[in-house]
């Protein structure tokens, strides 16, 4: 198994000019079976006192590297979490970021995955691992002379406001505040069976243009290209054999097909390797766990009492802002902390106008810099 050993302490030359000086870490997994890497970026600024307020940024699904690319607008800022990394720096706030096991750099082409991909290490990803690794992450960055344990927050990123929640839930991390962007506040199943089953059915039918329930191929052509179905690529996926789709028939199909999957995948073997795109991205084990766990985020979060800081876009095709919202709104009076949620009209999962990917707009970038040093402080 081809390891990656990163000096502790090594400056990253290429970070000079950048608002932040880029130390690097490596350590090894609670398992023992890799190392995780990643790196603390300290302002370069004058900040004063010798201890720091700081945060861990957690991330989403994915082969995520610590400067997560997530974008194409072309420019730095497609490095959603280096760009963030920038901001809460130029704010005094160490940023910690790490590399999902197995990910060894930022995949921007599919031909990346060869070079940035160990598919050995890869195949044991869990939900329990993912989380362990967020733990040894968390416990290290404590650890450092300059960060103030009091004033630790952590930034979670769609998936991992679940993980983040979880370890929460089981005291195992202890942040002062939590910054959510994108975020899933209801339970995986349900927010699995919104995405493979009602998603798809809600915006093909956005697409009906007369509102006559009846969805024909020259609709889905004519409004695809601004929908967001955008996301899954090209409309012939969508397009009816005999020349349109009734909704109420779409619906049922859409959910019968959901629930065949799920069962399929429910009797897969724990330690079968789940692929996509053509490459182990973790194992059964993992993937079930999108179809067996319950428990919604919220509950998971109902006994923590420091600041939780919400933003959401409406146009989210991931985890949308107007379904979590409601979602909170519903479940509020049962949680001890005081919950702040920003719905972001038009923004997308990655808060860019895009339904899905970033850049981060930046106004909303500075607002939850901003967020969290005031909460923290």
């Amino acid at each position: 198994m081809k390891q990656v050993l990163i000096i502790t302490g090594l400056i990253l030359s290429s970070l000079q000019a950048e608002a932040f000086r880029g130390v690097e870490f490596s350590i090894p997994s609670k398992d023992l079976k890799t190392h995780i890497t990643g790196q603390i970026d300290y302002p370069t600024a004058d900040c004063g006192p010798e201890k720091l307020p700081s945060v861990l940024i957690v991330s989403g699904t994915g082969f995520i590297y610590r400067d997560g690319f997530a974008g194409k607008s072309g420019t730095e800022r497609d490095y959603i979490y280096r760009d963030l990394s920038k901001r809460f720096t130029q704010n005094c706030v160490i940023t910690v970021r790490y590399d999902y096991r197995g990910v060894l750099c930022d995949i921007k082409a599919k031909e990346d995955g060869a070079k940035c991909i160990d598919q050995k290490i890869r195949a044991e990803v869990t939900s329990e691992n993912i989380q362990e690794d967020i733990e040894s992450v968390y416990l290290y960055a404590l650890t450092q002379p300059q960060v103030d344990a009091g004033r630790f927050g952590i930034l979670g990123h769609s998936e991992g406001t679940y993980n983040v929640a979880k370890l929460v839930s089981e005291k195992r991390v202890q942040p002062k505040t939590l910054l959510f962007m994108g975020a899933m506040l209801e339970s995986p199943v349900t927010m699995i069976r919104w995405q493979m089953a009602d998603r798809i059915f809600e915006y093909m039918f956005e697409l009906d243009a007369n509102k006559d329930e009846v969805l024909t191929n020259e609709e889905i052509q004519a409004g695809f290209l601004t929908s967001n179905l955008i996301i899954f690529g090209k409309p012939d996926q969508f397009l009816h054999p005999e020349g349109s789709w009734k909704k109420e028939e779409e619906r049922t199909l859409l959910r019968s097909q959901y629930t065949q999957y799920r069962k399929a995948v429910l009797l897969e073997d724990d330690k079968a390797p789940y692929i996509t795109n053509s490459f182990v991205f973790a194992s059964y084990k993992y993937w079930k766990m999108w179809f067996s766990e319950t428990t919604p985020v919220l509950r998971l979060l109902a006994d923590f009492q420091g600041p939780i800081l919400i933003h959401n876009g409406d146009r989210d095709s991931q985890t949308p802002g107007l379904r979590e919202q409601a979602y909170l709104q519903k479940y509020n009076w049962k949680i001890k902390s005081h919950v702040r949620f920003n719905l972001h009209p038009g923004k997308g999962h990655g808060l860019g106008n895009h339904p899905l990917i970033g850049p981060i707009d930046e106004a909303i970038a500075d607002q939850m810099v901003q967020d969290l040093k005031t909460a923290l402080e």
